[in-house]
């Protein structure tokens, strides 16, 4: 984001909370081989990262004189007062008009503004706007990219052309000159009537209003710059630059890994700059941690970015794959198969981070951020957990892996020095009975907050002798320092009883009282 406004002077991209949360810097990023772009938080991606790469902001989807219809349905709606947070709901929008060929429900509408915050308009009209150009179907996933064609009013039948054609003819026979060009971007009116551009009051324009200083506007515009701010260095010396490689194999990886000291292996940084600082002590006052001497890049490393989905229900995922990814297979596995366990995984995994996180976020930088600050809670290895799933780890050092860790054991091995995690494998459902599975979180937001307590049961049930249980697991997050507590005394209390037998759930709570008071 700092590069795209201080060096490319593209003042459309907004810095405001600066860690990921608000989406005023939403762009759109298309990585090499990648067929559509999504919304990013321009604000966490590392420039390296953006080698090869599409980036596409808000100036190339659409302007004053020539707006995306978007845009324009966002004015005519009056969704948008001061402006700030605009360009970045414009962003989020065109990337899911992007991602769903221009054809989105109205859920994905509201899920892909969970992203940006707005702190003056409120997202009713917001929201009405972009339902309305869905409803319309005006939009197509490449009016996304390819804009010109699509951003100007082509005169069809749509009320807001009309009436943009019907200011355009009554300017026409108006004798009066006109009016200067509207403003691109509320940041424009920082650029009007600095010093250089003031002149005295016109004594023959009685109403003309000097500023407080005694000189008027000219009404041209500054070509005033912000200066450019160095990075900050944790040794009182010149910036640290730490170095970047970006390799495309498992083997290369490991081998920069091994020969590089002080190297750290980074995903799509969505946590390094929005989420760690809350549990490394730099949100109260410690001192910055000491930066890498170099980042090992695993967005390129095809096994990392490698999905499994096979027709047994088994499902394995590179450590690099997205959030996204892992929501999209949840959903659409849910929707072949209501009721089944993905229903219960899928509802939640909406509520991990946002739109923009999720997008380039990977499974694997989750459940490492886990392993690297214990408070941090989880929601994917808790959910990855209920389902059975186990990692695959991997020693740079020696090339030795061990395939299946259950993700408790994972965090319990404490070093993972010159270790990288590989995969994650969720077994198939169990061939026989009938698996239930419940999910359930405490927060005090529904969107982009952390869990206080969060919590999953899944339970293999036969029917045919009243619900009786064969099976379960259950985890708890939020009780211990470490993430993802297995309640396995409790779970086994449930084994051989029916569901929902008082006695079989009160020996069940009796078994999780000791983890409970524990935390004292």
């Amino acid at each position: 984001a700092t590069y795209l406004r201080e060096h490319e002077r593209l003042t459309g991209v907004k810095l405001s909370c600066r860690e990921g949360g608000c989406g005023a810097c939403t762009v759109l990023l298309r990585r090499p081989g990648e067929r559509h772009a999504v919304a990013i938080n321009a604000c966490l991606r590392l420039l390296a990262a953006c080698d090869g790469c599409e980036v596409t902001t808000v100036e190339g989807i659409g302007s004053a004189a020539s707006p995306h219809p978007f845009q324009r349905r966002l004015a005519n709606a009056n969704g948008s007062q001061c402006g700030f947070c605009s360009p970045g709901m414009v962003a989020a929008i065109v990337g899911l008009l992007e991602t769903t060929g221009g054809r989105p429900s109205a859920q994905q509408v509201e899920h892909a503004l969970d992203g940006n915050l707005c702190r003056c308009t409120g997202y009713r009209r917001i929201l009405d706007a972009a339902q309305e150009l869905v409803a319309a179907g005006q939009a197509t996933a490449r009016a996304a990219v390819d804009l010109v064609s699509q951003t100007a009013c082509d005169g069809s039948a749509d009320e807001c052309c009309e009436a943009e054609q019907a200011a355009r003819a009554s300017e026409k026979v108006r004798s009066r000159p006109r009016p200067p060009a509207p403003l691109d971007d509320i940041e424009d009116l920082m650029k009007l009537c600095h010093a250089h551009d003031q002149v005295p009051p016109d004594p023959a324009r009685p109403g003309d209003r000097p500023a407080a200083h005694g000189m008027r506007c000219n009404g041209r515009r500054s070509s005033r710059t912000t200066p450019i701010v160095p990075l900050p260095s944790t040794t009182g010396g010149a910036p640290a630059v730490p170095s970047w490689y970006a390799p495309t194999t498992l083997a290369e990886a490991m081998s920069l890994l091994t020969a590089i000291a002080g190297s750290e292996l980074v995903g799509a940084n969505t946590a390094n700059v929005g989420v760690a600082k809350y549990y490394d002590g730099r949100s109260t006052g410690g001192a910055l941690p000491t930066p890498p001497s170099a980042y090992i890049a695993t967005e390129a490393i095809a096994e990392l970015s490698a999905v499994l989905d096979l027709p047994d229900g088994s499902l394995t995922l590179g450590a690099a794959v997205p959030l996204a990814t892992l929501l999209k297979l949840a959903e659409e596995r849910a929707t072949r198969r209501p009721g089944c366990r993905w229903a219960a995984v899928a509802s939640p995994l909406h509520r991990v981070a946002n739109t923009q996180v999720r997008a380039v976020g990977t499974v694997g930088g989750n459940l490492m951020l886990a392993h690297a600050y214990g408070r941090f809670p989880s929601d994917v290895a808790l959910l990855l957990s209920v389902l059975g799933a186990t990692v695959s780890l991997c020693d740079a050092a020696s090339h030795e892996c061990v395939r299946s860790m259950a993700i408790p054991a994972f965090y319990a091995t404490r070093d993972m020095a010159k270790k990288l995690l590989v995969a994650v494998h969720v077994p198939a459902p169990p061939s026989t009975g009938t698996e239930l599975v419940f999910t359930y979180k405490v927060a005090l937001r529904a969107q982009n907050a952390h869990a206080l307590i969060h919590a999953g049961f899944a339970f293999v049930v036969d029917s045919r002798t009243k619900m009786r249980v064969s099976a379960t697991r259950a985890f708890y997050g939020g009780l211990r320092q470490h993430e993802v507590t297995s309640a396995a005394a409790a779970a086994v209390a449930l084994v051989g009883k029916p569901l929902g037998d008082p006695t079989a759930l009160g020996d069940a709570l009796a078994a999780l009282g000791p983890l409970v008071t524990s935390l004292d």
